[in-house]
C-alpha cells in the first residue's frame, strides 16, 4: 500500500514491513509489482510445507466400492463438484485404455459424441472419461444431458451438489459424500448436515 500512495511513505508508516500471505492467489507476481516488491521479496510456499499431507481418497474408494458401477460424489458447493469432476477424470486420463469408468469401446464412442453436443466446455473433456457434474450453474440441456448419460451408465461417476438430491431420480450403486459441511449464506459460514440430510 505504501508503494502505490506517495503520501504515505514519507509518514510514519513508511518503516512499517507487510506480510501479504495467501493460499489461493494464483498472480502473486501481479500482486508484487503493484506493491513496487522486488522479485527477492516474493516468498511461494508448495504442498511440501503443508505439516500434513493433504490426500485425495475418492478415486481410491470408488475403485474399491465402484468398480465399474455407478456413483454419485456429493461436494459442498459448485466449484467443488467440478474440481471433483476434474480430479477424477486427470486420474482416468492417466489409465490410458484401461480408465476404470469405461468398459468399452462402444461406450466410448458414446461418450464421445455426447461430448460434443454439450455446450460446457469443461464437462465435454470430462464426458470422454465417464466422469461429469451436475449442480445449478449447467443450462438445462447440459443437465438433461448429463442426466440421461448417468441413467445410461455411460458416465459411471457423477460429482454433484445437494441439488441433486431434492427431487431428480438417478439411482446410484455408490454414493459417496465428500463433506458433511454445508456454507450456509445466512450466517456466512460452514456448517455441519444434519443427520437426515446426510442420510437422504
Amino acid at each position: 500500500m505504501l508503494a502505490c500512495n506517495p503520501e504515505m511513505k514519507s509518514s510514519s508508516l513508511a518503516s512499517v514491513r507487510f506480510l501479504a500471505v495467501s493460499a489461493t492467489i494464483p498472480n502473486i507476481e501481479d500482486i508484487a509489482e503493484w506493491l513496487n516488491v522486488p522479485v527477492q521479496g516474493i516468498k511461494r510456499f508448495g504442498e511440501e510445507m503443508r505439516p500434513v499431507k493433504l490426500t485425495t481418497k475418492v478415486f481410491d474408494i470408488l475403485m474399491q466400492y465402484s468398480r465399474g458401477k455407478s456413483a454419485l460424489v456429493f461436494c459442498s458447493t459448485r466449484k467443488g463438484a467440478q474440481e471433483a469432476a476434474q480430479q477424477l477424470s486427470q486420474t482416468a486420463m492417466t489409465y490410458g485404455y484401461s480408465n476404470p469408468f469405461i468398459k468399452d469401446r462402444e461406450q466410448q464412442e458414446r461418450l464421445r459424441e455426447a461430448s460434443l453436443s454439450c455446450s460446457d466446455k469443461q464437462m465435454q473433456s470430462y464426458i470422454l472419461y465417464g466422469v461429469g457434474y451436475h449442480n445449478g450453474g449447467l443450462c438445462l440441456k447440459d443437465r438433461n444431458l448429463i442426466e440421461g448419460l448417468f441413467l445410461k451408465g455411460d458416465v459411471q461417476v457423477l460429482c454433484t451438489t445437494n441439488t441433486l438430491a431434492h427431487g431428480i431420480n438417478l439411482p446410484a450403486h455408490t454414493v459417496v459424500i465428500k463433506s458433511t459441511q454445508y456454507f450456509n449464506k445466512e450466517k456466512g459460514l460452514y456448517m455441519e448436515h444434519d443427520r437426515s440430510t446426510i442420510l437422504q
